[in-house]
């Protein structure tokens, strides 16, 4: 599989409260983000379940780019913004997430349902260099106030 895009000089850096990440769409990297966003965010002293519902939207948000992206990079963000953790996922792929409810022997197809479900806000943005950010925030107290952030 050939990679395109160059990472920026800060990738894979983890620096006050930001996460950022640069990884190539393989199935395997969703778990080195979510071991990244969890140790990031129990170093920044989150509670568990922040960290546990963080590391569950930044599977699925992965997991969606890794599946439905190109063969570019995949980039993901993790910051605090205000009282909330802001999320990114950049890809390449011009499709939009979408929610739609899996039938019971659907064995694929909930993830954008969860990550409806558990944060606070989503949406998806096209990004300038073609493809899309598709983004999530969680309250840090785990409150899940729907008010986005500014």
């Amino acid at each position: 599989m050939s990679v395109r895009n160059l990472a920026c000089a800060d990738c894979d850096l983890a620096f006050d409260w930001h996460l950022h990440l640069h990884l190539p769409p393989a199935p395997e990297e969703v778990s080195r983000v979510r071991r990244g966003v969890h140790t990031a965010l129990s170093s920044w002293g989150c509670p568990s379940h922040v960290i546990d519902d963080s590391v569950l939207l930044a599977s699925e948000l992965v997991g969606n780019a890794v599946k439905y992206g190109t063969d570019a990079l995949i980039t993901v963000n993790l910051l605090q913004v205000g009282d909330r953790l802001l999320l990114e996922v950049t890809d390449a792929s011009c499709a939009r997430p979408a929610v739609r409810r899996a039938d019971p022997e659907d064995e694929q197809g909930r993830g954008m349902y969860l990550v409806q479900a558990i944060a606070a806000a989503w949406g998806s943005r096209w990004d300038s260099c073609g493809g899309k950010t598709t983004w999530c925030t969680l309250a840090l107290d785990g409150s899940g106030d729907t008010t986005p952030p500014r």
